[in-house]
This record gives structure tokens, C-alpha cells and sequence, in this order.
């Protein structure tokens, strides 16, 4: 699995969203009636403690699931998953339908993640046996094509929340900071008589994002650009560095509507509904038109699977012959050929055909398990255990669904067919987007940060207006005058650093000014610090330790916010969203906590 796709899953654990999906699994309803009569029958024994009669039912699920040819029924495997969470089955009960929930979903992510959060649950806590489980579901993702699009969509959208909600709060920090200096600063431009329009103008000022019609967190970005003079040297170079970032949300965004593919209608679907064991005529008549248009590797794999299933034994043959040397595919073509003259009794060219595909993917366990049958037919006995085993080595599970089903079909020999892999089709589904497309959808945020820069060096380098850290009046050269001290003004500096004879009534006023402005920064900062964790630190030019403590409060909100922008979460009923949620909110509370002694500690002022 790419480096990648492991990323934006951890990022998905932690974000856990996907864009307006609708639907996107096939229709279940044209299931044939035995397959789910008997699954239900057997659903029903076990839920009233008749296990032995329960799983005598799923066996005949499972016959008619493999008669059909059906690969795979996630529906069913979370159905199983689900009634070992919530029914009292003794351990032994449980793990066996653990096991018939991997034969009714072998190649199913969302099964795997169910069953790494059924391990979470108090009935059937297992730390180990869900990582397990969860590390399975990450290798299924190379097969599940709606889990891994939903899973990549949720990273790039996680990723471009993340920034935002990033640079908004950093913003409102800013603009909570150093807003009064800089609007002492601006009408100090106006002349006095002219002085009552300052406001007025400012105002028409920041108004300029609503009247160009820019983004939300841009509107909150300018006001914070034009502070930004103000600021400390450090947080000046943290804003901008995040600021330079906000031109990248554009092209995450579009990167995850890509991968929002519609699976409802077309040749995606015609294949799905192939590996359901569905497909009817328009869908073979539609994978037939495909790969003649396109040459679409991918669907031409499904045709072949398709023409097998339509009983034209030359068409498929000729279409496998035809991928053989294709780079990405050959193994799974010569795989597929090999199965189907598995399936015509045609041993020789079986086993020719197999130790080909063999010698270009030696890590496949069905085809071992192929070459196996293959040797058996041919009396190669010793060469057949040895392929047997070779294959249990590889993929032990998959060798006891295939024994399994070769008892309840009764069959000498059960051919077993590669699924195709999704990353093949993703590739010719997915358009490629090329990170030059930044300076189109991020012009926005170019514009800002070149803006900002130019303003930071016109104001930052001229202004001499700052905010007194005693008692928090505007230090002005034309009003109120800095001391030796920076950040301290006159009167504060004379109380409390210089010692000399002071008014004590002047003195008292003085102490108390800064007294009240201590008290009501304070509770304000604590208030920040419960809000948003680090933030209050932040306000406070603390901002390495604010920034330290506000990486997971801006993870969660931003997993709050796809949870509002992309409603369908990870994988359908996997319930891991749930979970994290709860675990998040307790992590996030204790880093308020955290965040407040911090506060009290590290912001504290001799006064």
C-alpha cells in the first residue's frame, strides 16, 4: 500500500469524513431469495441461542453464495459483526462468526473496521485482536474501491479543514490581540478635525472581502493581516507561514471531489454488480462497448470475468490472452486463465499457465492455491502439498474460505479468481490533478499573503504603537509615552521598576487600573484555554506553547467540521465515528485543562 493512501487513513482516524455520497453500494434487494432466506433463518437461531442450527443456516448461505458466484456482501459480514456486539455469545459462538464474517466479506475494508471496533467494545475488549483487525482493513483497502475513495476524499477534505479552521482561529486571535493598537494607529493618519471619519473609513476597509465575494476565513483573514504590524516578530512569522498554506485548501478540495465518483450508473456499477454475481445483459452489453472506446484495462478484466459467466469460454480466453503482457496486470490475467482452464478440466495448460503467473507475483495465495489443484489433477502430488501450503503461508484465511467451500459445494476442484484490484480501476477513474493547479485555486490566498507581506513591512517597521503588559493602555509617542522598558509605559514604569516618589493617589489609581485590566485578562484567557485549548497562551505571546497544545483541539474541530460539510462518514455502519468522537472530546478536555494551569503559570505578572 503507498505511503499515501497509510497517511490519509491515519489522517481519516482522526478526521473520519467524506464528501455528499449518496448511496453508492448496489441494489441488494436483487439478491437471490435462498441466499437471503437462509441467511436470515440463520441470523434468527442465533440471536434465540440455537447456534448449531444458526450456522447449519449460514452454511447454506454461503453454498448458495459461492453457487451464485457471488465475491463479496459487506451488508452481511457488518450484519454478523454487529450481532456478536450485541448479543451475550459465548466466546467459541463469537469467534466462529468473526470467521463466517470474513467468508461473506473477504476483500471488504468496512468489514474489518467493524470488527477492529467490536474489539474496542467492553463484551469483546481486545487491544491486540482489533489492531489486528484494523491492520487487515488497511491491506483490504487495496481491493475495497468505495473504501479507498471515501477514505482519500476524507484526507485531502481533512486536510483543507484543517488549514482553515487553522488560520480562522489564529485570525480571531490577531484580531482579539492587536486590534486596538492598530486602530489607534489609523486615526492618528486622519488630521483632528477630519479624525470622526477614521472609524467610518476602517470599517469600509474590512468590509472589502464582502464586497468582492471571498471565503469565509478570508474575511476573518484581512482584519488580521492589517493588526498583524503589531504583533510580535514570532507570531508575525507563524501567521504568515499559515497564511501561505491557505492557497492549498482550493486544490485539496477538488482533489476530494474527484474522488466522488458516481458508482451509480455505468461500467463502475456493471463491475460491481459482476463481483455481486448480478450482472444482466445491459451490463454485459455495456462492459462489452467499454474497453472498446477507452482500452480500459480494468474493465476488460471484468469483461473476461463477464464473457466466463455468459458461458463464452473462447471470448474470455482471448480477452485474458490479450492482458498478458500488460505491465500492473499480467499476473492477474495469466491467474484468471489459469482458473478457467481449471474450470475445463484443461490441467497442462492450467498448470503451464499458473507457474507463468506464479514466476510474476510469487505472493499471491490464490495462485498457489490454484497451482495446487492444478498438480493434484495432474498426480504431482508432492508438488501440489507444497503449493498447498505455500499458499496457507501467504493467506491462511483465505485457504480455509476456499476448503470451506469446496465441502459445501461438494466440488473436487474450486477455481479460485484473483479480485481485481481497486488502485487499477481508481486510476483510470480518477482524473490526475497537477499541483500547478495551486496558483489557479489558491489565487486568492497569493493575493493575501503577498498583500500582507507588503502591509507587515509598511507598518510593521514604521509603527511605534504598543500595549502596556501592566495595565494595558495604548502606548503612543503622540499620547502616551513608552518607558526604558519596552511594552511598559511611563506611569507603570515609574510604580513599579524605578522606585521614585510617585502621587500616592496617582500610584493607587495606576495599581488598580492595572489590577482590573490583569483580572479581566485573565478570565479571558482562562475562557480561551476551556474554548480551544493553547489559545489563550497564544493571545498571551506564549505562542510556541499555544501552539504545542492547539494541534489536537484543531484536529477535533476540524473532524467536527467534516462532519457537518461530508455527512457520510468513513465506511457505512462501521461505527467508528462514534467512538472517536468520545475519545476526542475526553483528550480535548483534558488539554483545556492542561492549557489553563499552563496559563496561570507561564502568563503570570508581578504587579
Amino acid at each position: 500500500m503507498s505511503k499515501r493512501l497509510t497517511v490519509g487513513f491515519a489522517l481519516g482516524a482522526a478526521l473520519l469524513a467524506l464528501s455528499t455520497v449518496r448511496a453508492q453500494v448496489p441494489n441488494y434487494q436483487l439478491l437471490p431469495e435462498d441466499l437471503v432466506g437462509n441467511f436470515q433463518e440463520g441470523i434468527k437461531s442465533l440471536r434465540a441461542g440455537q447456534s448449531q442450527a444458526g450456522f447449519q443456516s449460514l452454511d447454506q448461505a454461503l453454498a448458495a453464495l459461492w453457487g451464485y458466484q457471488i465475491q463479496d456482501l459487506p451488508a452481511y459480514s457488518m450484519e454478523l459483526i454487529r450481532l456478536c456486539q450485541q448479543a451475550h455469545l459465548p466466546a467459541p459462538t463469537r469467534d466462529r462468526l468473526l470467521k463466517y464474517s470474513h467468508y461473506f466479506a473477504p476483500h471488504s475494508a468496512e468489514a474489518a473496521f467493524g470488527e477492529a471496533q467490536l474489539f474496542l467494545s467492553p463484551g469483546a475488549f481486545s487491544p491486540s485482536e482489533s489492531y489486528a483487525a484494523f491492520q487487515r482493513g488497511l491491506k483490504l483497502l487495496d481491493y475495497d474501491l468505495l473504501a479507498r475513495l471515501r477514505i482519500q476524499a476524507m484526507a485531502w477534505m481533512g486536510a483543507a479543514g484543517l488549514i482553515k479552521i487553522f488560520l480562522v482561529i489564529l485570525s480571531l486571535l490577531v484580531v482579539g490581540r492587536y486590534s486596538r493598537p492598530f486602530l489607534h494607529w489609523f486615526s492618528h493618519l486622519w488630521p483632528k478635525p477630519a479624525r470622526k471619519l477614521s472609524l467610518p473609513a476602517l470599517l469600509l476597509i474590512l468590509l472589502i472581502p464582502f464586497f468582492v465575494g471571498a471565503p469565509f476565513w478570508m474575511v476573518l483573514a484581512w482584519p488580521a493581516v492589517l493588526c498583524l504590524g503589531f504583533a510580535t516578530d514570532r507570531i508575525k512569522g507563524i501567521y504568515m507561514l499559515v497564511l501561505l498554506l491557505s492557497v492549498l485548501p482550493g486544490f485539496f478540495e477538488q482533489k476530494a471531489k474527484d474522488l466522488i465518483i458516481p458508482l451509480d450508473k455505468g461500467a463502475v456499477l456493471s463491475q460491481l454488480n459482476l463481483d455481486l454475481g448480478i450482472i444482466d445483459e445491459n451490463d454485459l452489453a455495456l462492459l462489452r462497448s467499454e474497453p472498446k472506446t477507452d482500452g480500459s484495462t480494468t474493465l476488460t478484466l471484468a469483461l473476461a470475468e463477464a464473457e466466463r459467466r455468459a458461458g463464452k469460454y473462447d471470448d474470455s480466453s482471448a480477452l485474458l490472452l490479450s492482458l498478458a503482457h500488460t505491465n500492473g496486470v499480467s499476473a492477474f490475467a495469466y491467474n484468471q486463465l489459469g482458473a478457467l482452464h481449471l474450470e475445463f478440466n484443461q490441467v497442462d495448460q492450467a498448470i503451464q499457465t499458473l507457474e507463468s503467473a506464479q514466476g510474476l507475483d510469487p505472493g499471491s495465495a490464490e495462485i498457489y492455491y490454484n497451482l495446487s489443484q492444478a498438480y493434484g489433477l495432474g498426480q504431482k502430488y508432492d508438488q501440489s502439498d507444497q503449493a498447498y501450503q505455500k499458499a496457507r503461508e501467504l493467506d491462511e484465511q483465505m485457504v480455509a474460505r476456499v476448503d470451506l467451500e469446496k465441502s459445501l459445494l461438494k466440488a473436487n476442484v474450486v477455481p479460485v479468481r484473483m479480485s481485481l484490484p481497486a488502485q487499477l480501476l481508481e486510476k483510470e477513474l480518477v482524473p490526475v490533478r497537477a499541483w500547478s493547479m495551486v496558483l489557479k485555486s489558491g489565487r486568492g490566498g497569493i493575493f493575501l499573503f503577498i498583500l500582507g507581506f507588503i502591509l507587515l513591512l509598511a507598518i510593521g517597521l514604521r509603527n511605534q504603537v504598543r500595549t502596556c503588559r501592566y495595565c494595558g493602555r495604548i502606548i503612543c509617542p503622540k499620547c502616551l509615552p513608552e518607558s526604558r522598558e519596552i511594552g511598559v509605559c511611563g506611569p507603570c514604569h515609574q510604580i513599579y521598576f524605578s522606585g521614585k516618589a510617585v502621587d500616592p493617589k496617582l500610584k493607587m489609581e495606576q495599581k488598580a487600573l492595572a489590577h482590573n485590566y490583569h483580572r479581566l485578562i485573565g478570565w479571558i484567557g482562562i475562557g480561551l484555554n476551556l474554548a480551544v485549548p493553547g489559545s489563550g497562551l497564544f493571545l498571551e505571546e506564549k505562542a510556541v506553547t499555544g501552539l504545542t497544545l492547539m494541534i489536537w483541539p484543531v484536529l477535533f474541530l476540524s473532524g467536527i467540521y467534516l462532519s457537518w460539510e461530508l455527512p457520510a462518514m468513513l465506511v457505512p455502519g462501521a461505527g467508528l465515528w462514534q467512538t472517536w468522537v468520545l475519545v476526542g472530546a475526553g483528550i480535548y478536555l483534558l488539554f483545556s485543562l492542561v492549557s489553563i494551569l499552563l496559563y496561570l503559570k507561564l502568563t503570570s505578572v508581578e504587579v
